[in-house]
């Protein structure tokens, strides 16, 4: 009887060992899928970051490559110059446009949600500048979609009236360029966000708050004086009439890039 009760304690033993190695086995199976859902989160949220990057290579390509506008046509211009841009240059706006609204208007709507993201995780912000932000950064997509497509419908056409093509270069050019709303409100939104966060480790740094107030006014300035018909800095083409908002308007996309995926990387550290 002695040796049979001795003989139960390396059984006993074994299963206990066993027990503890199945634990284990599954607290290891439970990290390793943990980890790749947070390798799978961080890895979406960096090709979202990466969109508002691409989005404005692909503006300035089609901007300047194919269009040829670095420095947009003159207000001042007559119908029947305009109407020879369309004509020299037709297959150069008809590829801008399908640049345009096929790559650089669509990836600022992922860069739009990735930042909405990271407004919803900002301590004491409502949720309503998140959405805000969102919804006008939609808004900001159809102005760059709706313009690009006048342009390439006088372009398609080159053989209407000049007069109708000078029209359709205005109208698309007036909206273009002089329609900030929507981007003020999406600046503002994230603003707000950004100085209102209570989190103990900002969620994203305090000085992009104040660049984005800075940004929403110096693209307001540009609006605002910008609808001067004749020539000079004051003009649609000029250096305070188009450079002033469109710098801002490039950079302030950089600039968000390189604070939206510095917090991407450095959430998941």
């Amino acid at each position: 009887m002695l040796s049979h009760r001795y003989r139960r304690v390396p059984l006993r033993a074994e299963l206990f060992a066993l027990a503890n190695s199945q634990v284990a086995v599954r607290e290891e199976k439970l990290e390793q899928h943990q980890n790749d859902q947070v390798t799978g989160r961080q890895a979406g949220e960096i090709i979202c970051a990466w969109s508002g990057f691409f989005a404005m290579v692909f503006f300035i390509i089609a901007w300047v490559v194919f269009y040829g506008w670095l420095a947009p046509p003159s207000p001042s211009l007559d119908p029947e110059q305009v109407a020879e841009i369309y004509k020299n240059n037709r297959f150069g706006i008809l590829t801008g446009n399908v640049i345009m609204t096929n790559f650089a208007a669509p990836l600022t709507i992922p860069f739009a949600a990735i930042i909405t993201v990271y407004m919803f995780r900002m301590r004491g912000v409502s949720p309503v500048l998140g959405w805000t932000q969102l919804a006008s950064s939609s808004v900001n997509a159809l102005i760059f979609i709706v313009p690009s497509a006048i342009y390439g419908a006088m372009a398609f056409r080159t053989d209407r009236p000049a007069e109708l093509i000078a029209l359709g270069h205005d109208i698309a050019w007036l909206n273009f360029d002089f329609v900030v709303g929507p981007t003020q409100v999406q600046w503002m939104a994230l603003a707000l966000a950004v100085l209102m966060d209570r989190s103990e480790k900002p969620i994203l740094p305090r000085w992009f708050g104040y660049y984005c107030v800075w940004s929403a006014i110096m693209i307001f300035a540009n609006n605002a004086i910008g609808y001067f018909p004749d020539g000079g800095p004051f003009s649609w083409n000029g250096v305070l009439g188009w450079y002033l908002g469109a710098g801002t308007f490039c950079l302030w996309y950089f600039v968000a890039f390189y604070v939206i995926r510095k917090a991407v990387v450095g959430g998941y550290r």
